[in-house]
């Protein structure tokens, strides 16, 4: 129980995070920041998942080398 307790808690927190990200990507593309028409929903889950993915079912810490190689692919991916 308590197992799921913590996944439940650290979904949530991921949730919270990714609204916030969501919220910062849209305000780029509206800015002209970020490529226009793309769902930054989806971009941001893109970007989310590779590292819940390396943190969580494989049970490895993020190394700060590995957090910028996520961010550059995603910057890449949503640059206009």
């Amino acid at each position: 129980r308590q197992a799921i307790s913590q996944l439940a808690g650290a979904l949530f927190a991921v949730g919270a995070a990714q609204r916030v990200i969501v919220a910062v990507l849209q305000r780029g593309i509206d800015r002209g920041e970020m490529r226009p028409g793309i769902d930054s929903a989806v971009a941001v889950e893109s970007l989310i998942g590779p590292i819940l993915s390396t943190s969580t079912m494989r049970g490895r810490r993020i190394t700060p080398k590995q957090n910028a190689a996520f961010v550059e692919i995603f910057l890449r991916g949503v640059a206009p």
